[in-house]
């Protein structure tokens, strides 16, 4: 007995069928639970505040091709076996067919529903998802768009029956075979029923049950621990960013953005930077390259899109990042709020150094590569077109476009940098961009200097109160003229919210079809970034480290490798976690080799072996829709005997492999958990050191009609090349010395940069080279350290734009001297290399001329 009407309970509490309604007698058992259970719908709406009607529907789940799922759905006082606590759809045509029961409720939860979008073309749509989990943007419900006709039959049949007379019922009644069954159907209500109790409540789920789908992670960019890296895809193009908004945009094998293996720098990527109208500081949207110090960063990782988060007391700012699954198009969009109580223009910056070329030919001749980019403005586009030369016949074309999409901003003027050097200016680092006045032809169009930089600068007025929105994207194809039609498209809102639904479906899908659980989610994103970047490794025992060891077993070496130690069936779990991640990593750009090293005992059935091979034939025909093999074909699988491998191949697995696991029944997150010493997670200070931390904030940028070329003269009497090195004086172009002697030899520049090699300058290196005429970066540092306030001080200029220090430098034949005054401490640095011997020396003398 239930809402004090007797009621027959279902196996899982749906509403019925209309035409199995028609037949009721009214005054039958049949007829008497139809009303009881209308008002327990009714009630359990209330309950949850929903609109009522809950039956088997279609939900907001999409298959590989978008065909949404199907599922039984009921109101757990009415089921025998109840639906989970956390699922809530609403589906239309039970209202519909509740019209032959309660007429006015159900007209008015129709009406109720058509408010909220249930309502189509064909009438209403076969349900109203209101599960948290299945929320793409934390919205209170999602429309599954589609018609059954089932059911859109039986709410014909049932509308039918309350305007025309219940004409159906009459219908059904006047054939002969239901007349022959009629007595049947006129079961009465028996008299005596037990009351039973009402069913246990189901515990409430909690939160994170109710993100699990979206895998949602929120980290804080600046905490000092193992920060994850997040993989974004289509398949073609990709984007790898971590939570401080660093990171890589790929195309196939060629890279879109500058990108390079140092997770200690880890400084390029694609940055947005801002500042007030005026203002000469630029501080970043995301943790990195240049923090505003009292500014909040937070960074949230979800399936389908990375979301950054950025609090001041006069702006909030959240930038979503996601790549259309459509085409190969990298959208950022940008929310601007203006907290303050007065109008604001923004000069906002958007930039990426442009590669278009593979990681490998960019590491190793960096200057070279971008002598085969152009670049084109086009202002009716808003558009920074890129494309690479061919260098030879057969050579891969790429071109890229870095273009404002659609914006909902009083945009006052757009504006773009093609030249890196006017981008950064000279010496300077990310984190202090000087944006000079970018060089153009007699036509307008930008001079990339043979150094190119994608750059967009927009200004943008915000009222008191109000928001900005402004979408940044970034296409990719191998002709230019196919970016054309992609402008326009991304252009058009319609377009940028259709590939936000369709990244967020597809992502549901692929994530439903691996069927990680958010905990292994978190722990292949810590796991991504030991596999893009150098880290500290487990040593490898003994023996030598050699790569062509891998060989014979098909084994590169060229790719991240994650080598698995398996000696019983307790560790299939845990290897069943990673070969769902392998398509994943391979779908994202990071195509990985997995390694599993069986030590089972020798047998003639070999059970574990047989079991892997089939856990991995399982997977790939699991994911055979969602991860094309197409995709997966650069990751290889190899699954050794470990008593067929020799102590030196052994070594050279551990030694080349960037993550070394052992399967013993542990899962995958407490072992990446256990993995963050090896990674050498970042600790806090000691606890009795009470002196305050040293913070890194960003410098503020030189005003651009105040940098010189310093003046240069040679000196008679010593033949040195003497001139001065301050804030405001900067050479276009370094100025090296090169001093060396038969076997051993150095360069120096005149901030101080240079590298150091022995008997060939360009197959032994020392020290690291690089060819940046534009921030000529130095990897040997000569500095001073006051103790009490711990603060560096530069013997060399480098790219120190902060402070009122003149350096005065003297490049003489075979030594290079720089003098500098801090304060009333004199210095004198030079640098020079021993006539026969590989030995460079540094002489460091400092005069004391203050009282203290």
């Amino acid at each position: 007995i239930l809402v004090g009407q007797r009621v027959v309970l279902r196996e899982i509490g749906r509403f019925g069928n209309a035409p199995g309604q028609l037949l009721f007698a009214p005054e039958s058992l049949l007829h008497m639970s139809g009303i009881a259970a209308v008002l327990e719908q009714q009630a359990f709406g209330r309950e949850q505040k929903l609109p009522w009607g809950v039956s088997e529907s279609a939900y907001f789940a999409q298959d590989h091709s978008l065909a949404y799922q199907y599922s039984p759905f009921g109101v757990p006082r009415l089921a025998l076996r109840r639906t989970p606590a956390n699922e809530h759809v609403v589906a239309p045509y039970a209202s519909a067919m509740a019209t032959m029961f309660t007429p006015r409720d159900a007209v008015a939860n129709l009406r109720r529903l058509e408010s909220k979008g249930a309502r189509g073309e064909y009438g209403f749509m076969d349900a109203l998802d209101f599960t948290a989990s299945r929320q793409a943007h934390a919205e209170p419900f999602s429309i599954v768009k589609n018609y059954m006709a089932h059911h859109q039959g039986m709410s014909l049949v049932a509308l039918c029956n309350v305007l025309c007379g219940e004409a159906p019922r009459r219908w059904f009644s006047q054939a002969p075979l239901v007349e022959a069954y009629a007595t049947l159907l006129h079961e009465r209500t028996p008299r005596q029923i037990i009351r039973s109790a009402d069913p246990r409540t189901l515990p409430e789920p909690v939160a994170d049950e109710l993100a699990s789908l979206f895998q949602s992670r929120t980290i804080s960019p600046t905490a000092p621990q193992w920060q994850p890296t997040q993989l974004l895809s289509n398949g073609r193009y990709s984007v790898a960013l971590r939570a401080n908004g660093t990171g890589v945009s790929r195309w196939g094998n060629h890279n879109i953005s500058r990108w390079r293996d140092d997770p200690l720098r880890d400084q390029y990527g694609s940055f947005i930077y801002i500042r007030e109208d005026g203002a000469s500081q630029l501080n970043s949207l995301t943790a990195h390259p240049a923090p505003h110090p009292r500014w909040d960063y937070s960074a949230r990782f979800l399936a389908d899109r990375v979301q950054f988060d950025m609090q001041s007391p006069g702006l909030q700012a959240t930038t979503t990042v996601l790549v259309s699954p459509e085409d190969d198009t990298e959208l950022r969009s940008v929310v601007l709020t203006n907290r303050s109580n007065t109008e604001v223009v923004y000069e906002v910056v958007s930039c990426f150094e442009a590669v278009l070329a593979p990681a490998r030919a960019d590491e190793a001749h960096p200057a070279f590569s971008n002598l085969f980019l152009e670049t084109t403005w086009r202002p009716e586009w808003k558009a920074l077109l890129l494309s690479r030369r061919p260098r030879l016949h057969g050579d891969a074309v790429l071109s890229v476009a870095h273009f404002l999409a659609d914006a909902s901003a009083d945009i006052l003027s757009v504006d773009c940098i093609a030249d890196r050097r006017s981008f950064l200016g000279r010496n300077r680092e990310r984190n202090q961009p000087a944006l000079l006045e970018q060089a153009r032809l007699a036509d307008g169009s930008p001079i990339n200097g043979l150094d190119p930089v994608a750059c967009l600068r927009v200004r943008v007025r915000i009222a008191p109160g109000a928001s900005a929105r402004l979408g940044f994207a970034t296409a990719a194809a191998e002709q230019a003229g196919e970016l054309v039609s992609r402008i326009d498209k991304y252009l058009q809102p319609m377009h940028v919210k259709r590939a936000t639904r369709m990244a967020a479906t597809l992502a549901q899908v692929r994530l439903r079809d691996l069927g990680l659980s958010p905990e292994e989610n978190a722990a292949l994103q810590d796991m991504t970034t030991a596999l893009m970047y150098t880290g500290p490794r487990a040593a490898s025992g003994t023996g030598p480290v050699d790569q062509r060891q891998l060989w014979r077993f098909g084994i590169s070496g060229d790719k991240p490798i994650v080598l698995v130690r398996i000696h019983s069936s307790a560790g299939l779990a845990l290897l069943q976690s990673l070969l769902h991640a392998q398509p994943w990593w391979s779908f994202g750009g990071l195509a990985t080799d997995v390694v599993v090293l069986n030590s089972e005992v020798n047998s003639y059935l070999m059970p574990l072996q047989r079991e892997i091979l089939a856990l991995r034939d399982r997977l790939i025909q699991k994911v055979q829709h969602s991860f094309p093999r197409s995709d997966t074909a650069a990751a290889g699988f190899y699954l050794l005997r470990d008593h067929e491998i020799t102590p030196t191949e052994k070594a050279a697995l551990t030694g080349l492999a960037n993550v070394v696991i052992t399967a013993d029944g542990r899962p995958l997150e407490t072992q990446v958990a256990a993995l963050h010493l090896v990674w050498g997670t970042p600790a806090t200070d000691a606890a009795g050191d009470d002196r305050a931390p040293v913070l890194q904030t960003a410098l503020p940028a030189a005003a651009p009609e105040t940098l010189r070329t310093p003046v240069g003269r040679f000196d008679a009497a010593s033949g040195e090349f003497r001139f001065d090195i301050d804030a405001v004086h900067r050479t276009p172009r370094p100025w090296v010395n090169v001093i060396a002697n038969e076997n051993f030899g150095f360069q120096v520049s005149e901030a101080g940069a240079g590298y150091t090699w022995a008997t060939n300058s360009r197959l032994h290196q020392l020290t690291p080279w690089s060819n940046d005429p534009v921030q000529d970066p130095g990897h040997e540092h000569y500095l001073l350290q006051d103790l009490d306030s711990r603060a560096f001080l530069n013997l060399t200029p480098g790219s120190d734009h902060s402070s009122a220090v003149r350096h005065r430098v003297r490049h003489g034949q075979g030594y290079s001297v720089f003098e500098c005054l801090h304060g009333s401490l004199h210095a004198t640095t030079t640098f020079f290399a021993a006539k026969d011997a590989s030995v460079k020396l540094v002489h460091v003398e400092l005069r004391n001329d203050g009282a203290q």
